[in-house]
């Protein structure tokens, strides 16, 4: 598991969520969270869906730039550093490269955050939050949990699933709302529209 370093500080629930979190928001924590204050400088990505028709035929919305699902940038680059270790004892052009590498550290982030193919069919751009030194924003903080390839809530989650069909987890997530005052600024470090390729390079 990837461990980048962040500075954070235990605070109450309350003031970290605004009251208790939901169901969706607690069972995606492998061993349970922690209400935090998380200080710059940092930098977080939240992976996007551009929205349309998925590989099994159902239809979604693009990804909410806003969303309360982040992790560290930092853990990326650890994560492209190992892959490219293993891509580069393979001669190959640029081109195919990239392409290899995009495919890899695609799989490896699905994995790492467990993001359930029916909530997110594929990552096509990303945002990039900026925490800039002196500040900080508010959320809960914790490993990702393992999930099933499809969640739930998918209609053909019984058939689909299958033993060797499971998101490992393990990657540190911060869950991070924007409607909060104590946030109300991040907003503004916010950029999005990022082509995900553009992390592969």
């Amino acid at each position: 598991m990837n461990s980048s370093y962040i500075r954070t500080e235990t605070i109450r629930q309350e003031e970290a969520w605004g009251g208790a979190p939901n169901a969706q928001i607690t069972n995606s924590f492998k061993a349970g969270y922690s209400p935090s204050r998380i200080f710059g400088p940092a930098r977080f990505l939240r992976l996007l869906y551009g929205g349309g028709m998925g590989a099994e035929g159902f239809k979604l919305n693009p990804s909410n730039v806003y969303g309360c699902y982040w992790f560290a940038e930092d853990d990326v680059l650890q994560i492209k550093a190992r892959l490219a270790e293993d891509l580069n004892k393979e001669p190959a052009s640029r081109d195919t490269y990239l392409n290899r590498m995009a495919f890899a550290l695609r799989n490896e982030l699905r994995q790492g955050l467990a993001v359930c193919r029916d909530w997110s069919p594929r990552f096509d751009t990303f945002a990039r939050l900026t925490l800039p030194a002196q500040k900080s924003v508010v959320g809960l903080t914790g490993v990702a949990k393992g999930q099933h390839v499809y969640s739930s809530e998918f209609p053909g989650q019984a058939v689909a699933i299958a033993p060797d069909t499971e998101l490992s987890g393990g990657l540190r997530q911060y869950v991070i709302r924007f409607d909060l005052p104590a946030n109300a600024a991040a907003i503004g470090w916010i950029h999005d529209g990022l082509r995900f390729d553009g992390l592969c390079r």
